[in-house]
Formats: structure tokens, sequence, C-alpha cells
């Protein structure tokens, strides 16, 4: 009996341990650093200087900015409902420190904030990960939720692929399914009659008339070549697509349009074979449907052709 007496002691007093340590934990969780309801100001390089006031209000983290200039912003998020978290470095200055963050959620909010250090910026996306009620993981360098995805009801070759590789976490399918630039639109489209898939993003970078866009091919699983660009947007939401050609000098080429409605697309690109190839695409947005037209000579110098249709997908 006494035996039980001591067990039954010695269980409770564990059991009390442990209770006393997860206590301790959250107790310690829910700190606020001390970065938020405070003021601070802050440089960033080649940026004027910014005073800054991030704050908490019924549950909500708040940021209110004045420029030297005078002009102030003013930017919130919902702290349950944060479903994006990232440290960014604070310029594009090659040794600029990681101290920005950009923290989102699912309403739509974002908030864009450029803390004194880096680790007030790693304790503050700490702290907000905390007070989110959503699920996050982190995933192509942000703290984000994951995203499932289904290919199209018919069986498209490449589709598997391109899955197996999102899965898996692959950088460069990671990177541009889960990247979230403003003004940016993603497809990623697949043969009906080969195992292949091209990506193809372009952006309209606000309040500018700039863009950029970007084609990647990838064949029985693997890398082909990416092609980048440039996008001047004019009248009527119409984008013209330019690149640049090396042979000793730079030089510019017209590699096709973008619009509401539709891409046409050519160009020349070197395969992992290193034989000389041209691609020829066409796309129609409200179908998704696309005819490619790859062309390349044999060894013997004689032109082939070969022609592919399916279907790209918004991935957003």
């Amino acid at each position: 009996m006494g035996n039980r007496i001591l067990v039954i002691g010695m269980l409770s007093m564990s059991l009390w341990s442990g209770v006393s340590h997860l206590r301790g934990v959250q107790t310690h969780d829910s700190l606020i650093p001390s970065v938020i309801n405070s003021t601070y100001a802050v440089r960033i390089p080649s940026r004027r200087k910014i005073t800054v006031h991030l704050f908490e209000r019924d549950g909500k983290l708040c940021e209110q900015q004045k420029s030297e200039a005078g002009g102030q912003t003013f930017e919130s998020v919902t702290y349950k409902d944060v479903d994006y978290i990232q440290i960014e470095a604070d310029s594009l200055a090659p040794k600029a420190e990681k101290r920005t963050l950009d923290i989102e959620d699912s309403s739509g909010n974002d908030l864009f904030v450029t803390l004194p250090t880096k680790e007030q910026a790693s304790a503050v996306a700490s702290y907000v990960l905390r007070k989110s009620s959503l699920q996050l993981e982190f995933i192509a360098g942000a703290w984000q939720v994951r995203r499932s995805f289904q290919c199209p009801a018919e069986d498209y070759l490449g589709c598997q692929d391109f899955k197996e590789l999102l899965d898996h976490d692959d950088p460069d399918i990671s990177d541009f399914f889960y990247s979230r630039l403003p003004g940016t639109r993603k497809y990623v489209c697949f043969s009906n009659a080969a195992r292949q898939f091209f990506t193809i993003s372009y952006s309209h970078f606000p309040y500018t008339s700039k863009g950029l866009f970007f084609w990647t091919l990838f064949r029985n699983g693997q890398f082909e070549v990416t092609i980048p660009g440039d996008i001047q947007w004019g009248a009527f939401g119409v984008g013209r697509i330019s690149g640049e050609r090396r042979q000793g000098k730079v030089e510019p080429i017209r590699l096709g349009s973008v619009d509401s409605a539709s891409l046409s697309y050519r160009t020349k690109f070197l395969n992992r074979m290193n034989t000389a190839t041209e691609e020829e695409l066409s796309i129609r947005w409200s179908t998704g449907r696309y005819t490619e037209t790859f062309s390349s000579k044999d060894e013997k110098g004689k032109p082939i052709w070969t022609d592919f249709t399916g279907v790209c997908v918004n991935v957003k």
C-alpha cells in the first residue's frame, strides 16, 4: 500500500512538473517583442529615413509609417488570419541585412515593415507565427499555408512530374508556385502528347509601365531552359515582350506580346543537348489552350519540327 501511494505521489509530481513546464513555455511564447508598441527611426539604403510606429490593436499588428517629407502610410494584418510571413533583405544592395518583414493575412491585407535589426525582425516574425491560427509551414523561403495542386481532368503526361516536384519542395517549382510578387500572373502548361511541361509568369509592376516575363521548360522531370524577358506595357493593356541575344555584344530582340486575351511568343535557345532550337508559342487565356512548335536541324542539317498542344492552368 505504501509503495502504491509513493508511486501515485511521484506520478502526480511528474504531471504537475510537466504542466508547469508547458505553462512556462506558453508564458515565454506570449511575450511581446520589445519593438512592438514602440516608435523608432530606421534608414534603408538608397531611401530616406522613416519613422515607424509598430503597435497592436484589436487583435491586429499595425504599422504607421512617416517619411522625412511628411508622407504617412498605415497598414495592418489580423493575427489569427496571417497566412504568409517572410523575412527579406532591406534593399537590393549586396550586403543588405534581412530586417524587413512581409506579413499578409487571408483577407488580402499586407504589412511591410523594416525593423532596426535582423534579430528584431526574426523576433517579430516568430511572435506573429505563434499568434496565427492557421497551420503555416516554411516553404520557398517563407512561412505560409501549404497549397494542394490537382492535375487537369485529362491525362497530361507532364503533370505528374510537376506535381512530384512540387510535393518534394523542389526549389525551382516551389519558388514559382508559392511566390507572391504583386501584379504577377503565373501558369503551368502541360502537353497532351509528351512528358513535358513549362511555366509562364508575367508581371505588371504597380504604378509603372514595366514588367518581367519568364518561360521555363522541363522535360522528363528535368530542367531544360529558362528564357527571361522584359515587358513594356502600353495602351489597351498590351505588353510587348523583349529580350537580349548575346553575340559578342548585347542585341535586343522582340519576343512577343501579351494581353488579357492571349500570349504570342517566339524565341531561340540552346537546349541541354546544345542544339539550336526555335520555339513558337500561342496561348488563349479564356480556355487555357496552347499550341507550340519546336524547330531545329538534324545532324545532316535537315530541318525538323515538333508540334505540341495542351492546356495551361492558372496557379495564381
